[in-house]
């Protein structure tokens, strides 16, 4: 896709989050070094609770002490920058604390065994069941919807950590809304299409409230920006369903993504471009709900 649409418009997204990105790194390398401590091991353990060959590792090595050591060398390995940044700065007793984290994780990793059977849905049913796409969406992705929630809450760390976030959800939208419920499930209605939008904007709203309180409170020069991106995050919301609307059938069950789409997607994080995306939005949404009367002609 990204052949399609053009490699040089990736590198136009790139470089206009790319002062947001340098700042964001310049915080981290400013942070106190005992918060390395804390991620390193909130990194170590996530990375062990979603590996999936946990139950091979435990075959292979059935003693104890075998399994701990060979984890810990991968974990070391893993730490092995951070920790030779640390000594190089002069704070040896940080690194030494950093391969403590490494023995506790893997110390800790064989208490803890994903089981093998790992196809078990699981109901969130704090997501209303009106908003089937972005529920069903949520409970694919499992364990890793509490991860992107959880990192939405991050936002006081750093404002890129909110523009990472928003970026990631607008990139997500498209997948949500890629797959066509059956006929039976699109009951007509007056201002179909512009009723769902308003209901997925209310439920998206809600998710993003405290973290965007978070920003305001926290970076308030930068509320400006924020309210940018929030906008970008809505925008988005009503072209992917305005979108998948106007091309809706009940012949195929997905809509391939759209080049125009895409296109549209990158082009709104550049300034102003957000005003292109919601005209092209507002045309596509017309067309949606001539296309949904048309079902039920």
């Amino acid at each position: 896709m990204l052949d399609s649409v053009g490699w040089l418009l990736v590198f136009i997204f790139l470089f206009t989050i790319i002062g947001v990105g340098l700042q964001f790194l310049q915080t981290l390398v400013n942070f106190q070094a005992y918060l390395s401590l804390v991620l390193s091991f909130l990194l170590l353990m996530f990375l062990d609770y979603a590996r999936p060959d946990k139950t091979f590792l435990s075959s292979i090595f059935q003693s104890y002490l075998l399994l701990v050591s060979y984890l810990l060398v991968e974990y070391v390995l893993i730490l092995l920058p951070i920790i030779f940044y640390q000594c190089w700065i002069g704070n040896i007793f940080v690194g030494f604390g950093l391969v403590l984290v490494g023995i506790a994780v893997a110390s800790l990793s064989p208490l803890h065994r994903r089981s093998e059977f790992t196809h078990v849905k699981q109901t969130l049913t704090w997501l209303p069941i009106h908003n089937f796409e972005l529920r069903f969406f949520a409970e694919k992705l499992g364990f890793m919807t509490f991860v992107f929630i959880i990192l939405g809450f991050l936002t006081f760390i750093h404002i890129g950590v909110f523009v990472v976030w928003i970026v990631l959800f607008c990139l997500a939208m498209p997948e949500v809304f890629k797959w066509h419920e059956s006929r039976e499930m699109v009951h007509y209605q007056a201002n179909f299409v512009w009723k769902k939008v308003q209901s997925y904007m209310l439920m998206v709203g809600k998710l993003v409230l405290l973290p965007s309180l978070i920003v305001m409170v926290l970076f308030p020069y930068m509320w400006y920006f924020s309210i940018y991106l929030i906008f970008c995050l809505f925008t988005t919301i009503f072209l992917t369903i305005s979108f998948k609307y106007a091309m809706f059938t009940t012949v195929f069950d997905s809509s391939a993504a759209s080049n125009v789409v895409l296109l549209l997607l990158l082009l709104m994080f550049l300034p102003g471009g957000v005003l292109i995306t919601l005209i092209y939005a507002i045309i596509q949404y017309t067309k949606a709900e001539k296309n949904m009367k048309l079902l039920y002609a």
